[in-house]
């Protein structure tokens, strides 16, 4: 249920509330002068045949004298025009009867509610609240053994009401303060408060206390993907990234849809985690369920987990694919290559990776590579040119150790012959 839809059940219960209270104007009918009566009754008979404005004519051209017979009428007044789609005038006829202070105490605390509930169904958020306030201060005496109950479920209706009138306002920190005092009555009424709780902490930044309460609502509504998001992102706010991981995976194993980016979070925090293979997989695992997000970056990714996992092939492979996008990663696809034994491959690569790599270490590759493949002469060149322009002991070792190779081959040619 949505915070809309506890808005529109809380104007549901305002609704029924003022239907109870036209059946109580009989009850009280008798206190009235003659004269106000008859026009009530009349204003009664009325409305029960859907003649509302007619209804409202009568008691609006009535003037009675007493202040008790005006708050009357101005209560009944307020009803019907309540009812007629007119909730402004209805407002003023329940403030005007409210102010004259000449009802019982119940009848003025019903007569409150009605108008603190119309303010409310009018998105009068402030005002609804003042009177609702007032009313858990004030109290009358209900009849029968359980009226401190019956008075506790009246104001426990009420917090919720303030409750909710705060949310609307963005007032979080008085949404909290309301809450703490509402007791729900069943697991749907928890469920709500809960739910109106986590977004004002959330907007408080009480993360702790926003973490404790999305483990209530992942218990209660284990399939609901918004409560686990929501806990992996206070689980980050609190610096928890371990128990973020957690989260994440209990999402999933639960069977919650995944968005892409729960996959993106979820992998990253396994390759934080140091667990590149685990990252690799939910990585390709998004990829199938979500092919737009098979981008270059996102294949980056995916090759340098699989690399970071010791899985080879599959970041050869992958690498292999990202080349054919863009040839700037024909350079760490040639030297995967190489570490392999995949040196024809890697031979092959390195001819469009010499734009793309530092000059030395191009060097160094390809003169490996050449001697890996038996290309003696081509690697000593290649030594050579390397030395020729980049001096260092390194260059100068590869052209010794090539030249003294050649002369051993050399030599054992001639002694075969």
């Amino acid at each position: 249920m949505s915070i809309l839809t506890l808005i529109f059940r809380l104007l549901l219960t305002a609704t029924l509330l003022f239907g109870a209270f036209v059946m109580s104007f009989t009850l009280n009918a008798q206190q009235l002068n003659r004269y106000t009566a008859l026009k009530v009754q009349q204003a009664t008979v009325l409305q029960q045949q859907d003649k509302l404005e007619q209804a409202i004519t009568i008691l609006t051209e009535h003037k009675p004298s007493s202040k008790y017979d005006q708050a009357f009428v101005g209560r009944v007044l307020g009803v019907y025009l309540w009812r007629d789609n007119k909730p402004n005038e209805a407002i003023i006829a329940l403030e005007n009867a409210i102010s004259l202070h000449a009802l019982s105490v119940e009848s003025q605390w019903k007569t409150q509610r009605m108008l603190a509930d119309i303010l409310f169904s009018e998105q009068q958020y402030k005002r609804s609240i003042g009177h609702y306030q007032q009313l858990t201060a004030s109290s009358f005496e209900s009849k029968g053994k359980d009226k401190n109950a019956k008075q506790q479920q009246k104001n426990n209706e009420i917090f919720l009401r303030i409750a909710t009138a705060n949310y609307q306002l963005q007032r979080w920190t008085e949404t909290l303060s309301t809450l703490n005092k509402y007791q729900p009555a069943d697991r749907n009424d928890q469920l709500q408060v809960l739910k109106l709780t986590v977004v004002a902490q959330l907007n408080v930044k009480h993360w702790q206390s926003a973490e404790r309460t999305l483990a209530m609502l992942i218990n209660m509504e284990p399939n609901e993907p918004n409560w686990w998001r929501q806990q992996v992102a206070v689980q980050f706010q609190l610096k928890r990234s371990s128990e973020a991981l957690i989260t994440y995976s209990l999402a999933k194993q639960q069977g919650v849809a995944f968005r892409v980016s729960d996959y993106k979070a979820l992998s990253q925090l396994y390759a934080q985690q140091k667990m590149p293979e685990r990252a690799a997989r939910i990585s390709d695992e998004m990829m199938q369920a979500f092919p737009t997000t098979r981008t270059e970056q996102q294949l980056i990714y995916l090759a340098t987990y699989w690399q970071q996992a010791k899985e080879w092939n599959r970041a050869i492979k992958v690498w292999t694919e990202l080349n054919s996008i863009n040839a700037k990663h024909s350079w760490p696809l040639a030297k995967l290559q190489l570490q392999q034994g995949n040196y024809q491959s890697s031979l092959n690569t390195l001819t469009s990776a010499k734009t793309y790599a530092d000059p030395q270490q191009f060097a160094l590759v390809h003169i490996r590579v050449l001697y890996k493949l038996h290309q003696y002469e081509k690697a000593l060149l290649a030594a050579k040119r390397f030395n020729e322009q980049f001096p260092s002991e390194s260059a100068k070792s590869w052209v010794t150790y090539l030249q003294n190779k050649q002369h051993l081959l050399n030599t054992s040619f001639k002694s075969e012959l």
